[in-house]
């Protein structure tokens, strides 16, 4: 359980996304999901499981943002609409 951030989360600046609220949610796993950031290609898309890390708390994933080695925060909308996003870009709400 996170001890000291309550929420990770960015606004759409663009498109369909314009002022849409992106958090970071639990999936599946009862994970918190970032990507390591590298180009993609067709055999390792960035959205593909290859390139992906899973953490237990909001604090572990703000560590790795926070370490610029390339990791992305998957958060998505109330909508399902996903979107990875880099520290400079992310918000953090704490208790």
């Amino acid at each position: 359980m996170s001890l000291l951030i309550k929420r990770l989360y960015a606004v759409g600046t663009k498109g369909k996304a314009k002022d849409k609220i992106f958090e970071a949610k639990r999936n599946s796993l009862e994970k918190f999901v970032l990507n390591i950031k590298k180009v993609a290609d067709s055999e390792n898309p960035t959205d593909k499981a290859v390139t992906k890390v899973f953490v237990d708390t909001l604090d572990e994933a703000y560590a790795l943002l926070s370490q610029d080695n390339g990791h992305l925060l998957n958060l998505t909308s109330q909508d399902g609409q996903r979107a990875l996003h880099e520290l400079s870009k992310v918000k953090v709400e704490y208790f």
